[in-house]
């Protein structure tokens, strides 16, 4: 089991992105959140396979037409937080 960290910029806050990125995410089998910050980015942790969370990645990059992502910043590694039991919005 992997983990995939996501800082996404642009258009991506106010505009259904993150019940997308949860809807897709559930779809793959993924755990973990998505969440708004405060500087206007989302940000995603994200466990599972690799390969599906590859798929999830290109979902953020491009998959979502009402979002204008202009950077992704990612991060891989291992599990650095466990106990996610589904994929969840989390709230500032």
């Amino acid at each position: 089991m992997h983990q995939l960290t996501l800082r996404i910029n642009g258009q991506v806050q106010g505009v259904g992105f993150r019940w997308a990125i949860r809807d897709e995410a559930t779809r793959l089998g993924l755990v973990g959140s998505v969440k708004n910050n405060y500087d206007g980015t989302v940000s995603v942790v994200a466990q599972g396979d690799e390969s599906e969370l590859k798929k999830l990645r290109e979902f953020c990059r491009s998959g979502y037409r009402w979002a204008s992502v202009t950077e992704i910043q990612e991060t891989w590694g291992g599990i650095t937080k466990k106990g996610f039991v589904d994929f969840s919005i989390r709230y500032l």
